[in-house]
């Protein structure tokens, strides 16, 4: 029998726990659903229940809707009756009256709420908030205004004002209202900068940064002392991709308070994430006249040597005097720092300039051999100096000994990007050597790589083993093609071109014409002769569309016609056309970001170095 009454009270304890939920699930379907009559009556008995300030606000605008003022006025008057201390019933009886029509009894109640204000943060924030709710935006302006009058200084309301103020795209007083927070507390800059990004850079109003810059600088000669307006400008600069201002005011800031140049590491990589080579080189030359001593000098020895290094080969326009003397500043350096676990991706970065252009491939095996020894050295490190050192190897003719150093990077680094990196370059020589089918089963498994980098190189190398060997008994074409590459790996571009030319020759109509077009496209790219470059890549979009090289040929040319012929309205249509005519390419996602900020939308700084891969040449 206890068993029974305990069951039976359990049951109904759940049972009208559970009513208020269906209520407010049920009240909220008929308030959706515009049927105002049957939400009311739930919404009532729900605020009953637990005098939530929701529901009272649901079953007011319930009546409002129904154009039941009357009833509306008795209710919220009886609420102001029963609890006078609540703010939202006042501001809600002004409301009623504005929607009666009577605007100056509505602007009495409002102007009373106002009046009997209480030096209290909580009920000065319930205040402002009803008038939010009722979209009384200059009343809930007011309320702030007087709240920080009464609470004289403990609590400003810079926030809740500058978001009244935003949305009433009243820009310049929502500028002022952060400028004023971050004088009184600097503390608040990464807030403020979040929320000055959200709004000054995704708004149609183009004169909003130029009013954020003008307010900065005005701010600034106010406060001549205060460092944190002077690092808001600095981080404004940064957003307009204006190194050199952004340079002078950091170089400045740092005089000033005699610090040690982290603003201008920053500046640095900003710059040179967005190819502004030349103003990468002067924050890191500023940092590096400091001297040996400064916590920075060895980092920013290392990041101008690696902006100088992109500078020369991201240009498609070297010259050998600038492979000379970037080498000269490589050895300058390492000389300086001395070999040793901080500098070895220098003697990895230098062991490339000498063996692929200089021809100094001994020199530069015996470093990589150096490199794996010096002490303090991690697996993945030693992984990166062997993947070099192989390649090396291959490039001098010794592929016995490269595929052993390959394997031992793979072995020692297995299930990471470095281990994948290995197992690919592995597969890659024996494709160089003609045994494909050994070299696709390596790069179907490598398809699942955690990096981008391998599994598009290893999808896009396997698929041209597939299509060129198993339709075509004869492999002679393929095994031409296969010594191109590898050519082309060696850096011997016109003995490369020469070889993928003989091909058609030799084979008319071959189905590795569009490679090959796509390969000539890549060598006048990185040689610098983008007219020729595009014409090769515009030759595949036409003829070879649907073929597996059609979104590839597309992003490059787009590429070309955005970062190296500086032709923007091409680079956007042709984005765009990548985007409309393959959905499904891997391309999509990197042409949608660059079409968006070639449209004018503003994009968050800096592109990692993920991004970089689509956008630099793969060959």
């Amino acid at each position: 029998m206890k068993i029974i009454l305990y069951l039976v009270l359990l049951f109904a304890a759940l049972n009208s726990f559970g009513q208020p939920q269906n209520d407010h699930r049920l009240a909220m379907e008929y308030y959706q659903d515009k049927e105002f009559d049957k939400a009311s009556e739930l919404f009532l008995k729900l605020f009953n229940t637990n005098k939530s300030s929701v529901y009272f606000s649901y079953y007011t605008r319930c009546l409002f809707a129904l154009q039941q003022f009357d009833d509306a006025e008795k209710f919220i008057k009886k609420q102001i009756k029963q609890n006078p201390e609540i703010p939202l019933y006042k501001v809600s009886l002004g409301a009623v009256y504005k929607e009666m029509g009577k605007e100056s009894k509505a602007l009495e109640e409002y102007n009373n709420a106002l009046k009997n204000m209480k030096n209290n943060q909580s009920y000065i924030m319930q205040l402002a908030n009803a008038f939010l709710s009722n979209n009384e935006l200059s009343y809930a302006e007011l309320a702030y205004l007087e709240g920080r009058k009464l609470l004289k200084g403990d609590y400003t309301f810079h926030f809740e004002l500058a978001n009244i103020y935003a949305g009433q795209r009243e820009y310049r007083k929502m500028i002022n209202e952060y400028l004023d927070l971050l004088v009184i507390n600097e503390s608040y800059l990464e807030n403020v900068q979040s929320r000055l990004w959200s709004i000054v850079y995704n708004n149609n109003d183009e004169t909003v940064p130029e009013i954020l810059k003008s307010m900065l600088i005005k701010k600034i000669q106010q406060n001549p002392g205060n460092s944190i307006l002077s690092e808001l400008l600095i981080w404004y600069y940064l957003q307009e991709k204006d190194f050199e201002k952004a340079i002078i005011q950091a170089q400045a800031l740092d005089k000033r308070n005699k610090e040690d140049g982290y603003r201008l590491m920053s500046i640095g990589e900003s710059a040179t994430n967005n190819k502004n080579y030349d103003f990468a080189l002067q924050a890191y030359s500023y940092i590096i006249e400091k001297g040996f001593m400064n916590r920075y000098y060895i980092r920013a020895r290392n990041n101008y040597l690696a902006v100088l290094y992109e500078k020369v080969f991201n240009s498609g326009n070297y010259t050998k005097t600038q492979i000379l003397e970037l080498e000269k500043a490589y050895l300058e350096t390492i000389e300086e720092l001395g070999e040793n676990a901080e500098t070895f991706m220098l003697m990895i970065e230098l062991s490339q300039i000498q063996g692929f252009y200089l021809n100094s491939t001994k020199a530069s095996i015996e470093r990589m051999q150096r490199a794996l020894d010096l002490p303090g050295m991690t697996r993945n490190n030693i992984g990166k100096c062997k993947i070099m050192l192989a390649d090396l190897l291959l490039l001098s003719g010794d592929p016995w000994e490269a595929t052993i150093i390959y394997t031992q990077a793979e072995k020692e680094n297995e299930n990471n990007p470095i281990g994948d990196e290995a197992k690919y370059k592995k597969a890659k020589l024996a494709y160089y050597q003609g045994d494909f089918l050994w070299a696709k089963a390596k790069l179907d498994v490598l398809k699942a790589s955690t990096s981008k980098f391998i599994a598009n190189d290893a999808f896009r190398l396997s698929q041209i083993i597939t299509i060129n060997t198993e339709m075509d008994s004869i492999l002679e074409p393929m095994q031409i093609f296969a010594r191109g590459d590898f050519l082309l790996f060696q850096n011997k571009d016109s003995l490369a071109m020469k070889t993928y030319d003989s091909i058609p020759l030799l084979y008319s109509y071959h189905s590795l014409e569009d490679e090959i077009l796509y390969r000539k496209g890549n060598i006048y790219e990185k040689n610098g002769d983008f007219e020729n470059a595009s014409k090769y890549y515009e030759r595949i979009i036409n003829e070879f569309a649907y073929d597996i090289l059609g979104d590839d040929a597309m992003f490059r040319l787009a590429v070309v016609y955005q970062f190296r012929l500086n032709d923007s309205e091409k680079a956007k249509e042709t984005y765009q056309k990548l985007i409309m005519d393959y959905p499904g390419s891997i391309f999509v996602a990197e042409a949608r970001k660059q079409f968006r900020f070639l449209r004018g939308d503003k994009v968050p700084d800096g592109i990692s170095q993920e991004d970089l891969f689509f956008l630099n040449l793969q060959p």
